[in-house]
């Protein structure tokens, strides 16, 4: 795990082992297995729970998460879970036409692993979604546009599997010549890939 801002500090417990880690203004990391930055970053090593606030955004994968604030919990150096507390959003460029993204948005959302891999999401209150579709021979269906109270989502080889829309979803499907340009994107909708670090270097350039 490679981690830079603009001032590093570390905490001692009374015995004089590290016991935080707080990064400010800055800050991004990068690990093989995800990246992120924020303004600002609390490591408590103690239960290996990583805060961060202000802006914050991590990769995984293919996706690119953003809330107000993060908690990233840890197991013996391996994923566990992560929650995204107010204004979450969640998006994907797609697979098959990367001029479109799918994307998720809601008021919080909580993400198990398994081995290191999401295999889980729940998102709650004011859930919303846009998914593209396409048939097995890559034809285009369309667009839907599906909002419910709550949503839980499993995710196989780190891709959408199923999405259960929970307490009375509503759900509309544009097909892809009739999208109307606003529609295609939530508002706040942010992309933000030119600022992901891809290797450990770019952790130096904001």
């Amino acid at each position: 795990l490679f981690i830079h801002a603009d001032t590093l500090k570390i905490l001692l417990d009374s015995i004089d082992k590290v016991d935080q880690l707080h990064a400010y203004r800055h800050m991004k990391f990068y690990r093989n297995d995800f990246q992120g930055m924020s303004d600002s970053m609390v490591y408590i090593i103690k239960d290996s729970t990583v805060y961060f606030y202000h802006d914050p955004v991590i990769w995984y994968e293919e996706n690119q998460f953003k809330s107000d604030e993060i908690k990233l919990v840890m197991q013996n150096g391996n994923l566990d879970s992560v929650l995204f507390n107010r204004n979450v959003f969640l998006i994907a460029q797609d697979t098959i036409d990367s001029n479109f993204y799918n994307q998720i948005k809601g008021n919080s959302m909580v993400g198990w692993f398994k081995n290191n891999s999401m295999y889980k999401l729940r998102v709650y209150e004011n859930s919303e979604t846009i998914y593209f579709l396409w048939e097995e021979d890559l034809t285009p269906v369309g667009m839907t546009r599906i909002s419910a109270s709550d949503m839980l989502i499993f995710l196989k080889n780190n891709r959408l599997e199923t999405i259960t829309y929970q307490k009375e979803p509503k759900a509309k499907l544009y097909p892809m010549h009739q999208i109307p340009q606003e529609e295609l994107k939530f508002n706040g909708f942010i992309w933000l890939d030119d600022r992901r670090p891809k290797k450990k270097e770019d952790i130096f350039i904001w």
